[in-house]
């Protein structure tokens, strides 16, 4: 309309495919493939760093994980379970708690774990194996994350059978009515012999150790056992484990700590013993939260909670679902690592579930990534590598919109203050076509430190920035060279103005210069004058992308204080070698610039 003065089919035409040119110029076309070839590049270098991950999505939240909630065993201690002694409740050790805490874990039939393989072995090593073979299986009542305990039934006699509770030790004491005295007498138990037993565990566990309860009772044969039978039982006194905390644990939590990952223990365990691991590795203990005062708490109460503590103890599947989904509410990005069933619930809750190759079936099939070691220093390394996977996926994002967005600004422009088409609309989608080959290699760029360093999440407030700090600066660029190109070039410029054809449509010597026609917006579609012009802006715009390329992939001075790839520094050279070249093609040129 303003260079015919009214509206003209083949004008809107036109503005239809400029707007839908405009459109697919505007789009990041490429980012699809640059996510998917990072990710399987991601997937590959942390495979070789013992990460296997089984969803690639889940490479880009454990880059933004800024809290690891982890279990104790095996994780922050060595997994070498073994048992340390068994001892009455004086802390003597007791041939018949051994024989007790050996007939409990040889004649569970189902969820046994690493406990019940230590007593197992300590059963072979001192030789009790021929003795509990003389007590015959009769029924046992799993393990549960509720009762936290374990009840089997083994035959004595023809008349009795005795039933043997193993568990964490307030349970066991909660449902025992008597205790075996110094003398192995039977006495009725009170708070104050529940107080002494529950001091000696406080003081085990204070030295890192595992301390569970023994609890015995005997009953008639051919009694029909359940959970309702655990009940009156005689307390006898405790089995105790040892599990050394790793040598690289402190180190690991102070390296996430460094790339801003806060590690929260979420364990079954008791409080004492988590203590004892907590000062040991680093992890403030200054306030310690347990299972029943979370079941206590509402929602509300554990979003302010988790806040305060990194240390929950005693904690049921439950607990740690909620522990997780709190930890979500408050607006992080929570990687939870587990090996066992009773971490499914809170794996399916959080942004990055991780097992180890160890773990239950359940735990790795639910997991995206499995460690081939349960070592926190190897996931701080798939945390710098999934971390990366985001900055070079931002890299593309960051590239494309603001060089898209000024080169689009550019094109509105100079539609605007031209009476030709200052780019075609074929020769817009080829330089998207050339630039974007020229990122397709930014899966292998260099991702310099500063970026690693602490938790990234995809930022729409960051990208507008950076497209509103680099977008004008195309624009700018393209002004001058506009007035360079008229003021200069075509100012010296008197020639005969043809068409495709070969028609003059402006004769040398009928006007002043080539620069006059265009001030005074004389049509020049589809002539030389168009065509010398699009080549021109061309060539600008094409070295004009590539630097723009190498100004947003980092914050220091490119090619003086950091360098690209050498792969994205060779690609983006021959992009830019095609795009200076092509406006010298001849034939292939006037194709694509339609003169």
């Amino acid at each position: 309309y303003l260079n015919a003065g009214e509206f003209l089919f083949d004008d809107v035409k036109y503005a239809v495919i400029f707007a839908i040119t405009l459109a697919i110029g505007l789009m990041p076309e490429m980012l699809a493939t640059i996510v998917s070839t990072n990710l399987a590049k991601g997937s590959i270098d942390m495979s070789k760093k013992k990460v296997i991950v089984k969803d690639a999505t889940s490479i880009q939240n454990l880059g933004a994980m800024d809290v690891l909630c982890s279990d104790k065993t095996g994780t922050l201690t060595q997994n070498r379970i073994s048992v340390h002694d068994c001892t009455d409740i004086y802390g003597n050790t007791s041939s018949s708690v051994e024989i007790f805490t050996c007939l409990n874990s040889r004649n569970l039939k189902s969820s046994t774990n690493q406990i019940d393989w230590a007593i197992d072995e300590y059963a072979e090593e001192y030789g009790f194996i021929d003795k509990l073979e003389q007590y015959p299986y009769v029924a046992d009542v799993p393990f549960d994350f509720v009762r936290r305990r374990a009840t089997v039934v083994v035959n004595q006699d023809e008349e009795v059978n005795v039933l043997i509770t193993k568990g964490a030790t307030p349970e066991i004491l909660s449902i025992s009515h008597a205790y075996l005295d110094k003398d192995r007498n039977i006495q009725p138990i009170d708070e104050k012999v529940k107080n002494d037993i529950m001091g000696l565990v406080e003081w085990y566990s204070e030295k890192g150790m595992r301390v569970l309860g023994i609890g015995y009772k005997y009953i008639p044969t051919g009694k029909t056992i359940s959970v309702d039978d655990e009940c009156e039982l005689i307390f006898t006194g405790f089995v105790v484990f040892s599990d050394p905390v790793k040598d690289t644990a402190k180190t690991a939590v102070q390296d996430l700590r460094d790339y801003g990952v806060t590690t929260k223990v979420l364990t079954g365990d008791n409080e004492y013993v988590t203590r004892y691991i907590g000062d040991e590795i680093g992890i403030s203990t200054e306030k310690i939260v347990v299972g029943p005062q979370i079941d206590s708490m509402s929602d509300e109460e554990l979003k302010q909670t988790v806040e305060e503590s990194d240390i929950f103890v005693r904690l049921t599947p439950d607990n740690k679902m909620r522990i997780v989904k709190a930890l979500r509410a408050n607006g992080h990005t929570v990687g939870l690592m587990g090996d066992g069933i009773n971490d499914v619930l809170a794996m399916k809750e959080a942004d990055v579930s991780i097992s180890v190759d160890t773990g239950t079936d359940i735990a790795k099939d639910t997991a995206s990534m499995i460690l081939l070691e349960k070592d926190l220093g190897i996931l701080k390394n798939g945390v710098i590598e999934g971390r990366k996977v985001y900055v070079n996926t931002i890299k593309y994002v960051k590239m494309i919109g603001s060089i898209n967005f000024g080169y689009m600004f550019s094109l509105i422009l100079a539609t605007l203050l031209f009476n030709f088409n200052p780019m075609g609309a074929i020769m817009i989608l080829i330089f998207n076509l050339i630039n974007d080959f020229a990122c397709l290699i930014i899966p292998w760029d260099k991702v310099e430190d500063e970026f690693v360093r602490e938790p990234r999440n995809w930022d729409a407030i960051n990208l507008r920035n950076v497209m509103f700090r680099y977008g004008p600066m195309c624009p700018l660029t393209d002004i001058m060279t506009w007035a360079f190109m008229v003021f200069v070039i075509f100012a010296s410029l008197s020639i005969d103005v043809v068409d495709a054809t070969g028609e003059v449509i402006f004769a040398a010597g009928s006007y002043g210069n080539v620069a006059d026609l265009i001030l005074a917006r004389e049509d020049l579609e589809g002539t030389n004058v168009e065509a010398l012009f699009q080549a021109i802006w061309v060539i600008e715009q094409y070295w004009m992308q590539v630097w723009a390329i190498h100004i947003v992939r980092t914050n220091k001075l490119p090619f003086f204080q950091t360098w690209s790839a050498k792969i994205l520094v060779v690609t983006a050279l021959l992009a830019l070698a095609v795009g200076t070249i092509l406006p010298f093609t001849g034939g292939l040129w006037e194709a694509i610039s339609d003169f």
